[in-house]
């Protein structure tokens, strides 16, 4: 059965080091684990170790999925749906006066649906790019 946009929560368990640049290595609890050029994360040559996924291409693969959703209805998918389905839409999930100034700034390329991120400010401080971070 189909859900309607409005029930419909975008999620990622993305580890750390999923949106690197690959290949790389990382270190989880003491474990490495390595991201190849392919984005995939492996324990080793063989076993899985995580999602590389990030909000970005979640996104993009949803319009591209599903092409008669609109980006605003997509971006709430993952906003203000999630917000709601955690319990803390009065502090998450919009910008409205009160809740918290956290803000992805990016640009959506309309023909391909890919997202580029110019711009992450937690809390009302910008996190990226590096060179807009306080000192």
């Amino acid at each position: 059965r189909s859900k309607l946009p409005r029930n419909v929560v975008l999620w990622t368990d993305m580890m750390a080091g999923a949106g690197m640049e690959c290949p790389v290595t990382v270190k989880i609890g003491g474990t490495e684990i390595a991201i190849g050029s392919d984005g995939i994360a492996r324990l080793n040559s063989q076993n899985l170790a995580g999602s590389t996924l990030t909000p970005p291409i979640q996104f993009q693969n949803v319009l591209n999925w599903v092409p008669e959703l609109s980006l605003a209805r997509v971006i709430a998918m993952g906003t203000v749906n999630s917000a709601r389905f955690l319990g803390l839409e009065k502090v998450l999930g919009t910008l409205s006066q009160g809740k918290r100034a956290n803000v992805t700034v990016f640009r959506h390329d309309a023909k391909t649906h890919a997202i580029t991120v110019k711009a992450t400010i937690v809390h009302g401080k910008f996190l990226y790019p590096e060179e807009l971070r306080e000192k």
